[in-house]
């Protein structure tokens, strides 16, 4: 009755009512538009007034995202959705009470898995809210993205459980909506630097609730949601079946592993609708360029800059945040006031990053994060420009290079890489790898012979190449960062603790950074840290002993050099 009374939402009409009214204001002091897609929200009305569920996925970046929602949902008066909330704000009385009357239901992750009756409660109440044809709003990623990059799905059991009530046929039908927010500013960005240095998340109160409350009056310009046309459970599971040529049986009969195929093959390709829906805002151009130009740049280049990049974008066939045309000094202008003082330096005609101090690190983890918000448009071709590059000036730009001798190269990199990107990497294997080189020929960008089989970096994508290189670079500093460190432990004579390893690559990071060993300070964050360390345990490089503590009974886990490479 205890975990009952914990997790069930209450939703309540008049509270909403007063609640939208609340973010109404709050919107209008905040947001200087938020864009919708009129044809998008009458697709939304029809799934939600179907007999069947919907299940509403949003991209996760602010603790806006489910206020946002709901309030379009009320505004459009549309069912409202129940929302899938952690425990952050369970033990905050007013906060939970007034979530939970707005159709929040609380889970409790920690025990989520370990409890047997917890969990069953959990899937018992997900299955009345989808016999009930309710719209579920869930958060595949869990936490806020630190980064600006789409994460892993760390609440991916959660979308296996909503299958399972397809599966075990307790709905005949559930309909899955992935949905991309895209801010031009994320209002509690600025605290995510801090949590790439290290520091520990600051733990949600009431008093952390209403200063966040009384600092809303800051401009964080236009917010962009998007959705995208919806899965159909029903639909997606029998065009899996046959495209893999399974024998048609009952849904009900199949095994725990073709369904766990089936829900991995799902969450890919609603990782791929977020990002094809993603919207680049002008401030992910904005720093993108800024980052590119860290001594300064005048008006005039910056400008001239952002709407090259733009560009690149709509060659690959990105939209930006209603500028297709093209960019003007007024965009620009307000993207800078919208990264704000504190993360630029304007002196005179010149813009700069501030990096003349150590508090200044968390400016440019900042401007990171917005940069970020484009790279998954580069990142695959900003790898092979990389490996390109790294071959000799004679072959890199004169002989050419054999197709295989390349995408040995390049395999290697996505290999290493491979935690980098949900997705799995397109050129990963030889084929794929000669069409994005053919892509890459037709737009300009690399001399790609099909007839000889030979790739080469050409004239006309001089300016091009230094660009895709700075979105790559700071995560191979990384790793190259990340090995350094586990080489060197052949020649201490210490312990290494893993709970503690990625804290000590951060600082040993940071130091060479000091002494200029490194150029690019992003390469210190924690999060690409901890997954060149997850790399290092994959190809054996490093491994995990347990080791007992002197004057005590109990053991610790330590990393070790792994066996191949201890010699």
């Amino acid at each position: 009755r205890g975990h009952i009374k914990k997790m069930c939402s209450n939703l309540n009409a008049k509270v909403m009512k007063f609640y939208a009214w609340v973010m109404h204001k709050a919107w209008k002091r905040v947001y200087e538009k938020i864009v919708l897609d009129k044809e998008q929200i009458q697709q939304l009305r029809n799934l939600a007034e179907s007999n069947a569920p919907l299940v509403l996925m949003p991209t996760h970046k602010s603790y806006m995202d489910f206020l946002l929602i709901s309030y379009i949902f009320f505004a459009h008066d549309i069912k409202l959705p129940h929302t899938r909330a952690t425990y952050d704000f369970l033990n905050i009385a007013v906060v939970s009470r007034i979530l939970r009357l707005g159709g929040a239901f609380f889970i409790n992750k920690a025990i989520e898995e370990d409890d047997v009756l917890y969990r069953a409660i959990m899937i018992e109440y997900t299955n009345l809210l989808l016999k009930d044809s309710n719209c579920v709003e869930v958060y595949l990623e869990e936490s806020r993205s630190r980064t600006g990059r789409i994460q892993a799905l760390d609440n991916r059991n959660y979308l296996d459980i909503i299958m399972d009530s397809y599966f075990e046929k307790e709905v005949k039908e559930v309909n899955l909506m992935p949905i991309s927010i895209n801010y031009e500013r994320v209002y509690e960005g600025e605290t995510f630097p801090m949590e790439l240095l290290g520091e520990t998340k600051v733990r949600e109160t009431l008093n952390r609730v209403m200063k966040s409350i009384r600092h809303m009056n800051v401009n964080l310009g236009r917010v962009y949601v998007s959705f995208d046309s919806h899965f159909s459970a029903d639909n997606y599971v029998k065009k899996y079946i046959a495209e893999n040529g399974i024998s048609t049986e009952e849904p009900s009969s199949y095994p725990r592993e073709l369904r766990r195929k089936i829900c991995d093959n799902l969450s890919l390709d609603i990782v791929r609708s977020w990002h094809r829906n993603l919207v680049i805002m002008p401030t992910n151009m904005v720093s993108t360029v800024l980052l590119m130009q860290r001594e300064g740049i005048t008006e005039e280049a910056l400008l001239e800059n952002v709407e090259w990049l733009r560009t690149q974008m709509v060659k690959r066939g990105n939209r930006s945040a209603g500028l297709e045309a093209s960019f003007t000094r007024a965009t620009v202008q307000n993207a800078i006031a919208l990264l704000g003082a504190s993360f630029l330096n304007k002196q005179k005609n010149i813009f700069e990053t501030s990096v003349s101090a150590k508090l200044d690190y968390q400016n440019i983890l900042m401007l990171n994060y917005y940069k970020n918000g484009l790279i998954h448009v580069f990142f695959e071709e900003a790898i092979i420009t990389v490996c390109l590059a790294s071959f000799s000036k004679q072959n890199s730009w004169e002989d050419g290079i054999p197709l295989e001798k390349a995408h040995q190269r390049v395999l290697f990199v996505l290999q290493m890489m491979k935690y980098e990107s949900i997705l799995p990497y397109e050129a990963s294997s030889l084929e794929k790898f000669a069409h994005a080189l053919r892509e890459m020929d037709r737009r300009g960008d690399v001399d790609f012979c099909p007839k000889t089989q030979r790739v080469k970096l050409c004239s006309s994508g001089e300016r091009l190449y230094p660009f895709l290189c700075s979105l790559i670079w700071p995560m191979i500093d990384t790793y190259y960062i990340t090995l350094v460190y586990v080489y060197s432990m052949k020649y201490r004579q210490s312990v290494y603790p893993t709970k503690a390893f990625v804290a000590q690559v951060h600082n040993f990071a940071r130091s060479m950074h000091d002494e200029r060993a490194i150029e690019y300070y992003e390469a210190c964050s924690q999060v690409v840290i901890r997954n060149a360390v997850s790399i290092c345990l994959d190809m054996g490089i490093l491994k995990v002993v347990q080791m007992s503590i002197a004057k005590s009974q109990r053991s610790e886990s330590v990393y070790e050099i792994g066996d191949a490479y201890s010699e």
